[in-house]
């Protein structure tokens, strides 16, 4: 039975690191959030009517400092839907504070020729709400690798400290009970490995079907590498299933002794 002076110590410790977690896990989970809301205004916005729209307005506007660079389009155009005239001024989706500078330039330069030449421009309608709209609809992957960076960098860090912090809690209070070191270290191991296994998996799951749906059109060699990414986290759980299975003993047959055997023993030969 362990003393119990060194219950409240134990309970500090677990508190600590709770408390150090608490950035790593902030940070973590704001990533799942950018991705998934990225991934589902893309997916929402996949369904929309495409209708011709002049362009107004054009705009590029450079937000660049000596360490990024960061461009933004701002643009306005006129757009016909279910005979109703609309206007609008979204561009594309919003993807991070970092902005590929080529996509935003070629853009920028795209929307500037069809204004000059006031040629008909492809626009993206929503038929349920028609003044809602957009002009690109397409999701870069890079902005998914930033969020998913963000979600498995430090959220793993932060979900390792508290399956260590709530293991070291949950274990020290049953010792009183049972004394199975070897059986609780294995026991810890294995839910080490799940549990970032498993967030690992669910943090990379935007950037995992980007990838597939790079892959099914044709893929290109980013694609193919990003690969990697998604496979950490299953080896993390193939590690936590081979570490139950190498603790598991096996188990001995039973078999039921014979008749012959039984009418042995009970006559006592």
């Amino acid at each position: 039975m362990p003393n119990s002076d060194t219950l409240p110590s134990k309970n500090r410790t677990v508190g600590f690191m709770l408390l150090f977690a608490s950035p790593f896990l902030s940070a973590g989970l704001f990533g799942c959030w950018w991705g998934t809301s990225l991934w589902s205004e893309y997916e929402r916005i996949k369904s929309w009517v495409e209708v011709p729209a002049i362009i107004k307005t054009t705009e590029l506007e450079d937000r660049s400092t000596h360490k990024t660079t960061r461009l933004q389009i701002f643009a306005t155009y006129e757009y016909e839907y279910d005979k109703q005239q609309y206007f609008g001024n979204r561009v594309a989706l919003r993807s991070g504070r970092l902005n590929h500078d080529f996509f935003r330039r070629e853009s920028y330069q795209e929307l500037k020729d069809h204004r000059i030449q006031q040629t008909p421009f492809r626009c993206y309608v929503n038929p349920d709400a028609p003044q809602e709209s957009i002009l690109y609809r397409n999701l870069p992957g890079y902005p998914l690798v930033q969020s998913t960076i963000l979600a498995i960098m430090p959220g793993t860090i932060g979900v390792a400290i508290l399956t260590v912090a709530v293991g070291t809690f949950f274990f020290s209070s049953r010792r009183s009970h049972r004394n199975t070191a070897s059986d609780e270290g294995t026991t810890r191991i294995v839910v080490f490995w799940a549990t970032i296994g498993a967030y690992w998996s669910f943090a990379c799951l935007p950037l995992d079907r980007k990838i597939f749906e790079s892959i099914s059109s044709g893929g290109s060699i980013s694609a193919w590498l990003a690969i990697v990414v998604p496979l950490i986290g299953l080896l993390m759980l193939a590690r936590a299933v081979f570490f139950l299975f190498e603790s598991s003993p096996p188990q001995a047959l039973e078999c039921e002794p014979s008749a012959a055997a039984q009418l042995s023993i009970a006559t006592g030969a």
